[in-house]
């Protein structure tokens, strides 16, 4: 069959399902709302001053973490973040039981505050989140540390070790209370355990997940995960320990005020000198734009491996900013591979637990190329029925990697049977291990300024082949073949159609200096030529993680933030 012919009955098989599909058939899941008290953190836009000493742009991981350290020092501090604040915790605004809402939280150039931020590039798509908390607010919230032989190699600055930044991470460790999971295990992660044996090692990762009603030492009230599965599309129940849970109250208490729907579009050096002019777009509720502009003394740079990258390329094609020309380069999807253990002999629970609770590590080889982690992934129940369809389509392209018996071939038919109708608690899918796995790519693509959208995506050309996903892939083969059942890899990435693949961890852009050489930050983060000029996230990270980057750019913020302590004492 060829690729048209393919893609026509795929949809009509997928249209035709959808159409017949009972929405909560079979799905027995049900959690009571909890309404928590939480002060708002946003002040009206009617606030925003003409300048700061400091304005930070962004409010995720490197922007919440240098907002929480700078507050409270006799200067004043500004954050600027482009989406919306959400407050699940009082009024479950994130998306929950339907992919129809999922749809309305998408981001677009109609909703440029949507929660979740997809951007279509060169044969890699980059998932990001928009809102109050930066990505925290859609991600598993893990706390990985990486091997101390990454800072090792030649792109990384000499200053930067795993034990030279062991205080920072301690730090962060403190405040985002990371721990591994201390309730009975869900059964994705004991299916998981259970098959590791012989393919790597098996771990509890730590996770910022709050397992306990009202934890000590808490920045706001919580209460403990009931085991929604929903940790990568927003958190209802106060449990996840999100930028917007942990450092931002504190940075707001601390007096630092901070502003949504605010979109910084490009900066420039104050004509006066010694001072930043951040022109800005600014959305209010009804979708009406204004825009304007702010001055700092102090200027972070927080948005993202994209955003970041996208306002200085802006800055420099529209103010003549002098910045390197690596601006841009060394962008990595840090191995991102999405892959299904897919209607095993045995219930996963793939929609129960917090996202992510155990990992695989494939850390064995010399070869630090060679190292990857598999970690077990749960549905949200908002995206249980096209998922389930999805899965049950695709899964006539692959062939089970066990042997069968008659019987069982029946069973699995008709757990796939039902699938096809959404999903089922005895269907395919309810019997399936999610994975995610990460490596350590080349870090060979670029970030550009996408002409028909406007805004910055990914340029990786054959992202695919990269040598990393031969180790990630053969792994999850491993492991589907201990639990008897048929590997299917992400489906986008099929040979079949498009070969292309997503992130949800995208890394570089604006890379620090490496042993090898000068690029576009220091190992502070400060740009190169611009006294004052910070990038802090995960756009400074000059390589893949080959593990959840989420630590270490906490890490990477902490240390930041107690080298503009001292620089704060300077501005006099």
């Amino acid at each position: 069959m060829n690729r048209r012919k393919f893609l026509v009955s795929l949809g009509a098989a997928a249209g035709t399902a959808t159409l017949l599909q009972p929405q909560t058939k079979g799905k027995a899941f049900d959690v009571p709302s909890r309404k928590l008290y939480r002060r708002t953190l946003s002040s009206p836009f009617s606030n925003l001053q003409g300048e700061y000493d400091v304005v930070i742009v962004g409010s995720g991981y490197g922007g919440g973490i240098t907002a929480a350290r700078l507050a409270g020092r006799g200067k004043s501090v500004c954050v600027l973040e482009r989406g919306k604040e959400y407050r699940g915790g009082v009024n479950s605004d994130f998306p929950f039981k339907s992919d129809l809402e999922l749809s309305h939280g998408l981001n677009s150039p109609l909703a440029p505050t949507g929660l979740y931020d997809v951007r279509h590039g060169k044969d890699l798509d980059v998932l990001v989140g928009c809102g109050l908390g930066g990505t925290s607010l859609i991600n598993a919230n893990v706390m990985y540390l990486p091997e101390a032989a990454l800072f090792e190699g030649e792109n990384w600055p000499a200053e930067i070790t795993r034990d030279a930044l062991g205080p920072y991470y301690d730090r962060a460790r403190g405040v985002l209370r990371a721990e591994p999971y201390g309730l009975p295990l869900p059964l994705k992660a004991q299916l998981l355990k259970s098959a590791a044996g012989g393919v790597g090692e098996w771990k509890l990762v730590p996770i910022a997940v709050t397992t306990r009603d009202h934890p000590e030492g808490a920045s706001t009230e919580m209460a403990g995960c009931v085991g929604c599965a929903s940790c990568v599309t927003g958190c209802n129940f106060s449990a996840k320990n999100t930028i917007d849970m942990t450092y931002l109250p504190l940075a707001q208490a601390a007096g630092a005020e901070l502003f949504t729907r605010v979109r910084v579009q490009h900066v420039a050096p104050d004509s006066a000198g010694g001072r930043y002019v951040l022109h800005y777009e600014a959305h209010d509720e009804e979708g009406r734009k204004r825009h304007g502009q702010v001055k700092a003394r102090v200027l972070v740079l927080s948005a993202g491996s994209l955003g970041s990258t996208e306002i200085l390329l802006r800055s420099r094609a529209e103010h003549n900013l002098e910045v390197s020309p690596a601006l841009g380069s060394q962008f990595s999807g840090n191995g991102d591979f999405l892959g299904f253990a897919y209607n095993t002999a045995l219930d996963a629970g793939i929609a129960t637990g917090p996202t992510i609770v155990s990992s695989v590590e494939l850390w064995d080889s010399p070869d630090l190329g060679r190292h990857v982690i598999l970690e077990e992934g749960a549905i949200p129940v908002g995206m249980l029925d096209p998922v389930a369809q999805l899965m049950a389509a695709f899964k006539g392209l692959q062939k089970s990697t066990a042997e069968r018996s008659t019987k069982q071939k029946l069973e699995d038919w008709h757990r796939t049977t039902r699938d096809l109708l959404g999903f089922h608690k005895d269907g395919a899918l309810s019997h399936s291990l999610c994975f995610l796995g990460m490596g350590h790519d080349s870090a060979g693509g670029r970030i550009v300024i996408d002409k028909l959208f406007n805004h910055a995506v990914a340029d990786y050309p054959h992202y695919a082949k990269e040598p990393c996903f031969q180790h990630i892939d053969g792994a999850m083969e491993k492991i589907t073949t201990a639990l008897g059942g048929v590997y299917l890899k992400n489906p986008m990435g099929n040979e079949i159609l498009w070969q292309r693949l997503t992130t949800v961890h995208p890394l570089g852009g604006c890379a620090m200096d490496g042993r090898s050489g000068e690029r576009v930050v220091n190992h502070y983060g400060e740009v190169h030529g611009n006294r004052n000029l910070f990038v802090m996230d995960g756009a400074i990270i000059p390589t893949a993680m080959g593990v959840n980057p989420a630590f270490t750019i906490s890490a990477l913020a902490e240390r930041t933030a107690e080298h503009l302590q001292q620089r704060l004492t300077q501005l006099g």
